[in-house]
């Protein structure tokens, strides 16, 4: 049974009684007395005079939820109305074109962007390409020497580098770019190495145990050699 139906029953059952007393109730010579109207109608609002509160109760907290749930939907449609543009606003920031600093030679080739220089005519390219560091060094890219297993510089060649170097771009002559294929050094029995001798590759003879080498694969720069100078910087 509803909470709400037992003031409702009880109050009924007791205007019951009461009628049911009044009805049994020996009657006396002179004695008896009959309620009035108006007595019966104050011991009707008496019993009722309950449930109307319980009733006047109930009408309050439905008021009061009312209340509280009414403003609800325009506050989901304001959250939503912020959340909406959010993604847009994401996948405009990640698409959004960075400006950086690029280095230039005379010519406008973009050699990569500025890392930075130092006092020895040494400019530190980073080209994202290769996700690899670029040494122009008077104003050209230094070289340096492979070396093989090999007798005839044939097969897997090797580069002889410092630790602070495995990120760089070697490059043994004009066109001839190399990059680390391991980020860890080893050791070499050489047999034979090559290098940019008197403006041609050469490859000699060279047995020798070389340490401090890392394998290398050919790659090739987003520019060419010779690099014109003087070198330029510009912001875009």
């Amino acid at each position: 049974m509803r909470p709400y139906f037992k003031p409702i029953l009880l109050t009924a059952s007791l205007l019951l009684f009461l009628l049911f007393l009044v009805a049994k109730s020996p009657v006396k010579a002179g004695a008896a007395h009959f309620p009035t109207f108006e007595e019966v109608q104050q011991m009707i609002t008496n019993a009722l005079s309950p449930v109307q509160s319980s009733i006047q109760a109930l009408s309050n907290r439905v008021s009061n939820l009312e209340t509280t749930v009414t403003p609800i939907p325009s506050e989901i449609a304001g959250i939503q109305a912020t959340l909406t543009p959010i993604p847009g606003q994401i996948a405009a920031l990640q698409n959004a074109t960075r400006k950086t600093l690029h280095v230039l030679d005379a010519n406008n080739q973009d050699l990569g962007l500025y890392m930075w220089d130092d006092d020895n005519l040494t400019t530190y390219v980073f080209i994202p390409s290769l996700n690899r560091r670029v040494i122009i060094q008077d104003f050209q890219i230094p070289r340096t020497v492979l070396f093989f297993s090999t007798p005839d510089c044939s097969g897997t060649p090797y580069v002889q580098v410092n630790p602070n170097q495995l990120n760089d771009v070697y490059s043994v002559a004009p066109g001839n770019y190399y990059v680390a294929s391991f980020n860890s050094r080893t050791g070499l029995n050489a047999q034979s190495r090559q290098a940019w001798i008197s403006n041609t590759l050469s490859c000699g003879s060279y047995v020798a145990g070389v340490g401090g080498v890392v394998q290398v694969t050919s790659v090739n720069l987003p520019f060419s050699e010779p690099i014109a100078t003087p070198l330029q910087f510009r912001y875009q």
